[in-house]
Protein backbone atom coordinates (compact mmCIF):
# COMPACT_ATOMS: atom_id res chain seq x y z
CA UNK A 1 0.00 0.00 0.00
CA UNK A 2 0.93 3.81 -1.19
CA UNK A 3 1.87 6.09 1.76
CA UNK A 4 -0.72 8.43 1.55
CA UNK A 5 0.62 12.11 -0.09
CA UNK A 6 -2.01 14.13 -0.23
CA UNK A 7 -2.83 16.23 2.66
CA UNK A 8 -6.88 15.07 2.35
CA UNK A 9 -5.43 11.49 2.28
CA UNK A 10 -3.43 12.13 5.63
CA UNK A 11 -6.17 13.67 6.98
CA UNK A 12 -8.68 11.13 6.42
CA UNK A 13 -5.96 8.88 7.80
CA UNK A 14 -6.12 10.63 10.82
CA UNK A 15 -9.65 10.71 11.31
CA UNK A 16 -10.47 6.70 10.51
CA UNK A 17 -7.63 5.99 13.16
CA UNK A 18 -9.39 8.25 15.29
CA UNK A 19 -12.47 7.10 14.76
CA UNK A 20 -11.37 3.50 15.42
CA UNK A 21 -10.22 4.87 18.80
CA UNK A 22 -6.47 5.12 18.24
CA UNK A 23 -4.94 7.75 20.32
CA UNK A 24 -3.43 10.98 17.70
CA UNK A 25 -0.30 12.64 19.05
CA UNK A 26 -0.61 16.04 19.62
CA UNK A 27 0.96 17.31 16.31
CA UNK A 28 -0.98 15.48 14.90
CA UNK A 29 -4.15 16.01 16.35
CA UNK A 30 -2.96 19.60 15.40
CA UNK A 31 -2.55 18.81 12.32
CA UNK A 32 -6.00 17.31 11.83
CA UNK A 33 -7.75 20.33 13.35
CA UNK A 34 -6.16 22.92 11.30
CA UNK A 35 -6.51 20.63 8.02
CA UNK A 36 -10.22 20.01 8.65
CA UNK A 37 -10.97 24.25 9.57
CA UNK A 38 -9.97 24.70 5.93
CA UNK A 39 -11.13 21.34 4.13
CA UNK A 40 -14.90 21.23 3.59
CA UNK A 41 -14.34 17.53 1.95
CA UNK A 42 -12.65 15.87 4.94
CA UNK A 43 -14.59 17.72 7.42
CA UNK A 44 -17.82 16.25 5.33
CA UNK A 45 -16.28 12.93 5.22
CA UNK A 46 -15.56 12.84 8.67
CA UNK A 47 -19.41 13.65 9.36
CA UNK A 48 -20.29 10.82 7.29
CA UNK A 49 -17.92 8.24 9.51
CA UNK A 50 -18.98 9.74 12.16
CA UNK A 51 -23.22 9.24 11.60
CA UNK A 52 -22.30 5.55 10.06
CA UNK A 53 -20.29 4.99 13.30
CA UNK A 54 -23.11 5.88 15.18
CA UNK A 55 -25.59 4.25 13.18
CA UNK A 56 -23.37 1.40 13.53
CA UNK A 57 -23.39 1.84 17.75
CA UNK A 58 -27.21 1.86 18.12
CA UNK A 59 -27.80 -1.47 16.06
CA UNK A 60 -28.94 -4.34 18.53
CA UNK A 61 -26.28 -6.75 19.05
CA UNK A 62 -28.14 -10.11 18.63
CA UNK A 63 -26.03 -13.49 19.41
CA UNK A 64 -25.48 -15.68 16.79
CA UNK A 65 -27.01 -19.11 17.77
CA UNK A 66 -24.17 -21.67 19.63
CA UNK A 67 -24.95 -24.10 16.83
CA UNK A 68 -24.04 -22.13 13.97
CA UNK A 69 -21.41 -20.30 15.39
CA UNK A 70 -19.76 -23.76 15.99
CA UNK A 71 -20.31 -24.84 12.98
CA UNK A 72 -18.65 -21.76 11.21
CA UNK A 73 -15.85 -22.42 13.39
CA UNK A 74 -15.65 -25.96 12.34
CA UNK A 75 -15.78 -25.16 8.43
CA UNK A 76 -13.16 -22.27 8.73
CA UNK A 77 -10.49 -22.89 12.11
CA UNK A 78 -10.44 -26.22 12.94
CA UNK A 79 -10.40 -27.80 9.44
CA UNK A 80 -6.91 -28.83 7.77
CA UNK A 81 -5.74 -25.65 5.94
CA UNK A 82 -7.04 -25.69 1.94
CA UNK A 83 -3.36 -25.28 0.91
CA UNK A 84 -2.33 -28.95 1.99
CA UNK A 85 -5.55 -30.80 0.86
CA UNK A 86 -5.08 -32.18 -2.76
CA UNK A 87 -5.39 -30.56 -5.74
CA UNK A 88 -5.03 -27.05 -3.73
CA UNK A 89 -1.98 -26.27 -6.19
CA UNK A 90 -3.87 -24.05 -8.16
CA UNK A 91 -2.48 -22.08 -11.76
CA UNK A 92 -1.75 -18.91 -9.10
CA UNK A 93 0.49 -21.62 -7.15
CA UNK A 94 2.29 -22.87 -10.66
CA UNK A 95 2.87 -19.50 -11.90
CA UNK A 96 4.81 -19.05 -8.93
CA UNK A 97 6.38 -22.05 -9.18
CA UNK A 98 8.02 -21.51 -12.56
CA UNK A 99 8.95 -18.05 -11.54
CA UNK A 100 10.84 -19.16 -8.86
CA UNK A 101 12.53 -22.03 -10.57
CA UNK A 102 13.50 -19.88 -13.97
CA UNK A 103 14.83 -17.51 -11.46
CA UNK A 104 17.31 -20.34 -9.97
CA UNK A 105 17.67 -21.59 -13.28
CA UNK A 106 18.59 -17.93 -14.10
CA UNK A 107 21.56 -18.05 -11.66
CA UNK A 108 23.05 -21.54 -12.04
CA UNK A 109 23.37 -21.47 -15.38
CA UNK A 110 24.32 -17.73 -15.91
CA UNK A 111 27.95 -18.01 -16.88
CA UNK A 112 30.97 -17.38 -14.74
CA UNK A 113 33.50 -14.93 -15.92
CA UNK A 114 31.82 -14.10 -19.17
CA UNK A 115 31.10 -10.55 -20.48
CA UNK A 116 28.55 -8.20 -18.04
CA UNK A 117 25.20 -8.29 -20.06
CA UNK A 118 24.56 -5.11 -21.67
CA UNK A 119 22.38 -2.22 -21.12
CA UNK A 120 19.61 -3.77 -23.25
CA UNK A 121 19.83 -7.04 -22.01
CA UNK A 122 19.72 -5.85 -18.45
CA UNK A 123 16.71 -3.77 -19.61
CA UNK A 124 14.77 -6.89 -21.34
CA UNK A 125 15.47 -9.06 -17.78
CA UNK A 126 13.91 -5.76 -16.08
CA UNK A 127 10.89 -6.02 -18.24
CA UNK A 128 10.70 -9.97 -17.93
CA UNK A 129 10.74 -9.91 -14.19
CA UNK A 130 8.63 -7.34 -13.60
CA UNK A 131 5.84 -9.08 -15.93
CA UNK A 132 6.53 -12.34 -13.67
CA UNK A 133 5.97 -10.52 -10.48
CA UNK A 134 2.92 -8.79 -11.77
CA UNK A 135 1.34 -12.37 -12.43
CA UNK A 136 2.41 -13.73 -9.40
CA UNK A 137 1.22 -10.13 -7.38
CA UNK A 138 -2.12 -11.23 -9.41
CA UNK A 139 -2.52 -14.79 -8.73
CA UNK A 140 -1.90 -14.36 -5.48
CA UNK A 141 -4.81 -11.41 -5.01
CA UNK A 142 -6.95 -13.65 -6.91
CA UNK A 143 -6.36 -16.29 -4.52
CA UNK A 144 -7.08 -14.26 -1.50
CA UNK A 145 -10.35 -13.03 -3.01
CA UNK A 146 -11.04 -16.72 -3.49
CA UNK A 147 -10.10 -17.46 -0.03
CA UNK A 148 -12.10 -14.75 1.89
CA UNK A 149 -15.38 -15.35 -0.40
CA UNK A 150 -15.17 -19.07 0.19
CA UNK A 151 -14.96 -18.12 4.17
CA UNK A 152 -17.82 -15.40 4.39
CA UNK A 153 -19.73 -15.74 1.50
CA UNK A 154 -19.32 -19.91 2.30
CA UNK A 155 -19.69 -19.69 6.06
CA UNK A 156 -19.99 -16.78 7.98
CA UNK A 157 -23.00 -15.27 5.93
CA UNK A 158 -25.71 -18.49 5.87
CA UNK A 159 -25.05 -18.44 9.45
CA UNK A 160 -25.83 -14.48 10.00
CA UNK A 161 -28.97 -15.66 7.67
CA UNK A 162 -30.41 -17.97 10.15
CA UNK A 163 -30.34 -15.12 12.79
CA UNK A 164 -33.58 -13.19 13.12
CA UNK A 165 -33.19 -9.71 13.63
CA UNK A 166 -35.18 -6.79 12.82
CA UNK A 167 -33.03 -3.43 11.88
CA UNK A 168 -34.39 0.01 12.43
CA UNK A 169 -35.45 1.68 9.14
CA UNK A 170 -34.46 5.01 8.10
CA UNK A 171 -35.83 7.85 10.18
CA UNK A 172 -39.04 9.45 8.58
CA UNK A 173 -38.77 12.83 6.89
CA UNK A 174 -40.63 14.63 9.91
CA UNK A 175 -38.27 13.76 12.04
CA UNK A 176 -40.46 11.29 14.37
CA UNK A 177 -39.36 7.46 14.90
CA UNK A 178 -42.42 5.60 13.27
Amino acid sequence: MNAPTSPCEIARGAIHRQLDGEPLVPAERESLAVHLEGCAGCREARGELEQVQQALASLPELPLPSADLEAVFDRTTRRRPRFWQPGAWGLEWRLAAAAAMVALAAFVLWPQGEPRPSAAEIRQAEAEARLVFKLTFDALKRTQRVAVDEVLGGEVSPALQRVPMKLPGPPAEDGSDT
